[in-house]
């Protein structure tokens, strides 16, 4: 595949997610930006830079009033959504980076991930089906998203890692001229999340509050094949009725809900899911080239803190991951930091 340069990569990658939102005359959208970087790690950020080292992901939300008809017409065809609830879409850019441990290595180690890149845009349909029953809350909320991009040097990985390095007076990753290939990727992410347990909140008024949000997740293609299941447990204070922090989100956008006010919560929990295929440990699909073996199952336990005012929320985690390859029992932590607004245009 021949190498997209670098000033044409996210154009071309903002080009193929143009065509989803076509037709969205939105009145309103949520734009959601997620960073997880390991640098912001509590305790032990700048000793950490290996593994799933950085990723970025920035989304915009639209309302159901302004889905096109093509996507309902495409959620009604899926059996995963629930027949007749709102359709919402959102469109997403991105991109993630995987390293070895040793950066001043400037050729591949064989007992150590290799360096590789995916750069990524997409689309997702989200239906969410609310409980009539506010003090129940049986909630439950199906999103498909399909994820267009390349791995390779055309990912653009050592210009956004080494550029980070010198914000923060890091010294350079060496060994970027030893990563996989260019090729094309693609990815499909089906998830499944649920309200099963709720107490209090709902964001209705200053009270404390709980909630239990289990979730199955499958995804499949070119970047990684995996299947999980997890779930996390909130409690805070006017705990809102959303599905905790996610790219692709809707809340916030119906005009007919009260506005919300000051909100705070922690968080809890985790996840474990089989791999069959992951190109950011085995490197690529349909070049060969570096890479180490999948350790077939691997889980992590996530906790942090989110607030929100009114239309805007923010959140900090902390994820820890057992080790996801085989040559080495390494685990890695990660954070990640969540900035999300609703607007009405």
């Amino acid at each position: 595949m021949p190498r997209v340069p670098a000033a044409r990569a996210l154009p071309l990658l903002l080009a193929l997610a143009a065509p989803a939102a076509a037709g969205c005359a939105a009145p309103a959208a949520r734009v959601t930006f997620i960073e997880e970087n390991d640098v912001f790690n509590l305790g032990d950020g700048l000793r950490t830079d290996r593994d799933r080292t950085q990723a970025a992901r920035l989304a915009v939300t639209f309302p159901a009033e302004s889905t096109p008809s093509w996507a309902r017409a495409a959620a009604g065809a899926i059996p995963l959504f629930a027949d007749g609830a709102p359709v919402h879409l959102g469109v997403v850019v991105g991109q993630e980076i995987a390293t070895p441990e040793d950066l001043a290595l400037t050729f591949p180690f064989p007992d150590d991930r290799p360096y590789v890149a995916w750069l990524f845009a997409g689309a997702a349909l989200q239906v969410p089906v609310f409980d009539p029953d506010a003090a129940r809350r049986r909630d439950r909320r199906d999103t498909l998203e399909i994820d267009l991009g390349v791995v390779g040097p055309s990912a653009q990985g050592e210009t956004a890692q080494n550029s980070f390095h010198r914000l923060f007076d890091i010294p350079d990753a060496s060994g970027w001229d030893a990563q996989v290939e260019d090729e094309f990727a693609f990815l499909a992410t089906a998830e499944r999340r649920w309200r099963v347990l709720a107490g209090g909140g709902s964001g209705d008024g200053g009270r404390l509050g709980w909630d239990a949000l289990p979730f199955l997740r499958a995804r499949a293609g070119s970047v990684r094949v995996d299947g999980g299941a997890g779930g996390i447990v909130r409690v805070g204070w006017n705990l809102p009725r959303d599905f905790g922090p996610s790219s692709i989100d809707a809340h916030g956008l119906d005009r007919r809900a009260p506005p919300p006010g000051f909100w705070i919560c922690g968080w809890a929990g985790g996840e474990g899911r089989g791999v069959a295929h992951d190109v950011l440990v085995s490197g690529g699909v349909f070049r060969d080239g570096p890479g180490v073996t999948e350790e077939p199952f691997v889980w992590s336990a996530t906790a942090g803190l989110a607030a929100g005012w009114g239309p805007v929320t923010l959140a900090f985690g902390q994820t820890f991951t057992s080790p996801e390859f085989r040559e080495r029992s390494r685990y890695h932590q990660v954070s990640t930091i969540l900035l999300s607004a609703a607007a009405w245009f």
